[in-house]
Formats: C-alpha cells, structure tokens, sequence
C-alpha cells in the first residue's frame, strides 16, 4: 500500500521566506581573538507558514512573547538548526524534518521570539 502525499494545498506557498546561516568573522580590532557574527542569506524559497503556539514570557525583565510556527518548502539540503528564517519576523529553526524521506518537503519547526 502507498503512503498518503503529504503536500500543501495549492496555493500554501504563498510567502517568500528567507533562509539565513550565522558566519563567524574574525574581529579585527580585538586581539584577544573575539569574533563577530554576521548573517548571510542561502536562499529565498517560496513557503507555507502555520502559527502553531503563542505565550508571554518574563525575561530580563521584560514581557515578550514567544511564537512557534511549522514552516514547510520545498526539500532543501543543508537546513540546520543553526540557520533562521526570516519572513515579516526573525525565526530561529528548532529543527528541521524531511517529511517522509522522500526527499520532497521540509517542515522546519521555528520559534519566534519578542523580548
């Protein structure tokens, strides 16, 4: 027996997300050997975004709020969850699932987080 498609419904992917890797650079005027993080685009893709859950935190002395979504695309190698995505909102990629492993779809879990 085959297994059910898992795919969006035409149309999901209607939002243009950017995904984003942290690249580490040498600071140059610190010569304790500190280094700088930068954020450097590897692809804008087409995605479906799914808010999942919402709640306010108290951090640092401040009330924010934390938001997770389900991000799907297009299956892209290389995704981690050292990378984020941004779309209106910066997310951090909890993890990042190959739907199946069929090598078609990605669902990225991400949390949103406002403090």
């Amino acid at each position: 027996m085959r297994a059910p498609r898992i795919a969006p419904r035409i149309g999901a992917l209607r939002h243009r997300v950017t995904i984003e890797e942290p690249v580490r650079t040498a600071d140059e005027a610190d010569e304790a050997g500190g280094a700088e993080i930068t954020w450097q685009t590897v692809a804008s893709v087409w995605a479906e975004i799914q808010p999942k859950t919402g709640r306010e935190v108290f951090e640092s002395d401040q009330l924010g709020g934390r938001v997770t979504h389900d991000v799907r695309m297009r299956f892209r190698k290389g995704v981690t969850p050292k990378m984020r995505i941004f779309h209106n909102a910066l997310t951090d990629i909890r993890f990042a699932a190959n739907v199946g492993e069929r090598g078609e779809w990605l669902i990225c879990a991400c949390e949103e987080v406002t403090v």
